[in-house]
């Protein structure tokens, strides 16, 4: 479907004016608040990981972005709880939020964005549709 009417050829280097650039510093301080499995951190590892400066790593997407160069976090000890693997920073099943902070292994934290994975089950078939809701029906004469 066409948009608009194109007029001329593009030219290489064109730019947005200056006066309607939005400046783009080359540090930002992030505002975080702690979530719901921010308890499974050690206390001290709780403490650097707000004390670090952590830099954008190069896989940052849509999806995410990783960041590195901070301390890697400890977790407290427990008893993994069934379906968690053997990883202290796993959890069983939770939501993520947009925005939702991600450290697998404790390393390189991951900030969530919108074409993250929700988190959870996300396996939906037929069949468990169909567990729940009954067999899809069409239309009401079949």
């Amino acid at each position: 479907m066409p948009v608009g009417t194109r007029k001329g050829t593009p030219k290489l280097g064109r730019r947005v004016p200056d006066g309607l650039a939005m400046p783009l510093p080359k540090e930002l301080e992030l505002r975080v608040v702690p979530g719901l499995y921010f308890h499974r951190i050690a206390d001290e590892s709780a403490q650097t990981f707000f004390e670090d400066t952590w830099a954008v790593a190069p896989e940052a997407d849509r999806i995410g972005y990783r960041y590195k160069q901070g301390r890697p976090l400890k977790f407290k000890e427990r008893k993994q709880p069934f379906g968690a693997g053997s990883d202290p920073s796993n959890i069983v099943d939770a939501g993520y939020p947009y925005g939702s902070i991600q450290v697998p292994g404790g390393l390189e934290p991951i900030i969530l964005h919108r074409d993250a994975v929700s988190g959870g089950r996300l396996r939906h078939d037929r069949n468990d549709h169909q567990r729940r809701h009954g067999p899809h029906r069409a239309n009401a004469t079949e």
